[in-house]
This record gives structure tokens, sequence and C-alpha cells, in this order.
């Protein structure tokens, strides 16, 4: 690069607004030249701060040494064709907004990854799109319809990590009311993936106050629903059967948990 002559007058920076004097001109071109060079040699790191970088693009085998997006900065994109990254950071309430292939390890030195509240659903099989938990209302119904219930105690917490779900729930009665059809455990946070066939076994791990001495009580979730349906036994047997509002009483208490996979 040329030199420029110690005679060139003093200028004043558009950006700082900073006075250069002519004795510094050519130690500023120095520096352009410096930071050009380790830029495609990649033995410079190239920093964003609170700006906005439309597309960065790393072409033709070239090396990039470290990218830092920080302090509010946004990149739109990363583009690298046959060439190397070897350190990407993101910090500061910065955004990269475009896709990003690792082929590496990813750190997540903040311990934490964020998903949306509502769910970027994804199609494919090998895609994580999804991490939730919370709480729900449980209720005991019958698939043929309730009414009357009263209850004691209703808690109920789950986990959703992709499509599974996993739940644990309590139930106490002080009124049992009026249950038509199988007995249910109602108000699951998520619709069963609707697969034909494809059922998901629930534990009941507690119960007491039952009007029928049970020697088997479980639970199963068909496709496509909200609802645990229950089963039971009184005795051993060859299969177990629906309960019924007879199985139940006024302060029937229920613990109750299972994993299945949502629909969505």
């Amino acid at each position: 690069m040329p030199s420029y002559p110690t005679a060139v007058k003093s200028f004043v920076s558009r950006s700082a607004g900073d006075t250069i004097q002519p004795a510094h001109v050519n130690d500023i071109q120095d520096e352009v030249n410096a930071i050009e060079d380790g830029l495609l040699n990649g033995t410079a790191p190239l920093n964003s701060s609170r700006s906005t970088l439309a597309t960065l693009s790393v072409a033709g085998g070239s090396t990039l040494a470290s990218l830092v997006v920080s302090g509010g900065s946004t990149l739109a994109a990363l583009v690298a064709t046959n060439s190397t990254l070897a350190n990407l950071s993101v910090s500061g309430g910065s955004t990269f907004a475009g896709a990003l292939t690792i082929g590496t390890v990813l750190t997540v030195t903040g311990g934490q990854i964020t998903f949306p509240a509502v769910q970027a659903a994804s199609a494919s099989a090998n895609v994580l799109d999804d991490y939730e938990e919370g709480t729900f209302v449980p209720t005991l119904g019958g698939s043929g319809g309730q009414s009357g219930q009263v209850y004691a105690l209703q808690v109920a917490r789950y986990v959703k990590i992709g499509k599974l779900v996993h739940i644990q729930a309590q139930i106490t009665l002080s009124t049992l009311g009026t249950i038509a059809g199988n007995a249910q455990i109602q108000g699951l946070p998520f619709t069963s993936v609707n697969v034909a066939n494809i059922q998901s076994a629930a534990t009941v791990g507690f119960y007491t106050a039952m009007t029928s001495a049970l020697a088997v009580f479980k639970g199963a979730i068909a496709p496509n629903v909200t609802a645990i349906t229950l089963f039971g036994a009184t005795a051993g047997a060859t299969g177990i059967v629906g309960l019924v509002q007879a199985d139940f009483s006024n302060t029937t208490n229920l613990i109750i948990s299972a994993t299945y996979e949502a629909n969505a």
C-alpha cells in the first residue's frame, strides 16, 4: 500500500469527530493494512458491536479465526462455503438470525437454551423443536360425560421435550358426582399422537378410598386424546377392564404419572 506524505493536511473523522493530525496519517494506514491482512488470513477477529450486518460470506477455502457478535448487534446470515470458521461468539443481547450448522461440539456457556412460547414445529424426525414445563388441572370424568364432581385437591405438572410429554398428577375428591362410561383422568396438557394403535400406559402409583378392592390399577392413553382411561382388576386375571363410577367414592384419592408422545 502507498504511504501518504507527512505534509498532508489534518482532517476530522466522520464517525467520532476526532481530529487526525498529519503525522499520524501513515500510522492509521498501517493499522488498516494490518486489519485487512488479519481478516484475509484468519488471524484477526471480526467484531460487530451495536450494528447490523446483513450477510457475512466466508468462501473459497478461507479461514475466519473468530467472529464475535456482541453488544446488541444483529448478524442476519453467515455463509461459509468450503471454508472454516473456527469460533463464533454471540453475546450481549445480540441476534444471529440465519440458520447455523455446527460441525463440532456446541458449547452453551450461559447454561440455557430458549425455545419460543409458541412452538415452531418441525416435520423432521431429527429436530428438537420444543421445550416447555408447566401445570394443568386434572379432572375425573367419563368417556360418556360427567357432572357434579367437587375436588379437595387438583394438582398436576408436565414437562415437554420435543414431542415427549411427562405428567404427574394428584386428584382428591370431596364429591364423586356422576360419571358415564369408562372412568378417565381428563385435561392432559397436549393431545396424544394421532397414530392408529399407538397407546401409552399410565401408572396409578397410589390410591385410597376406592369402593372396589383393586389388585391391579392402570391407565391407558389412546391416540388423539387428552385423557387417561382407567382400568383395573379385583384379583389375578388374564386382563383388566375399564373402571366405572361404582369403583370410586366421594373421597377417592389418586396419584398418577404417565409419559406419552404428543401429536406436535
